[in-house]
């Protein structure tokens, strides 16, 4: 994946359609808060992400949403920048070309 495809925004729009499905599916996960810190919640987030990768379509993870109610309520100000190489290196100990996300 080029540099410039891996700095893609979801556009406003998009993100409004994906928040009024109020529910999740094969393509689509909500989550509440996002967390490398510790090994399990290293684990989940790469779990989630080789999951849509290996769905057809791919897919999109969502981040600052209550869970079950589907609220948008944002990240905490430590979390707005999110690094993908700190994911990427997650997602490489768990896959042999770091499923072909990032490359």
């Amino acid at each position: 994946m080029s540099d410039s495809n891996l700095h893609q925004k979801v556009s406003v729009d998009a993100l409004k359609e994906l928040l009024n499905i109020h529910g999740e599916g094969d393509n689509l996960d909500f989550k509440q808060t996002f967390s490398l810190s510790s090994q399990r919640e290293r684990a989940e987030i790469v779990r989630d992400i080789l999951a849509l990768a290996n769905t057809e379509g791919g897919g999109h993870i969502v981040f600052g949403v209550v869970d079950k109610s589907f609220e948008p309520i944002g990240l905490s100000e430590d979390v707005v920048h999110i690094d993908t190489t700190t994911i990427y290196n997650a997602i490489s100990k768990y896959s042999v070309d770091g499923c072909g996300i990032c490359n």
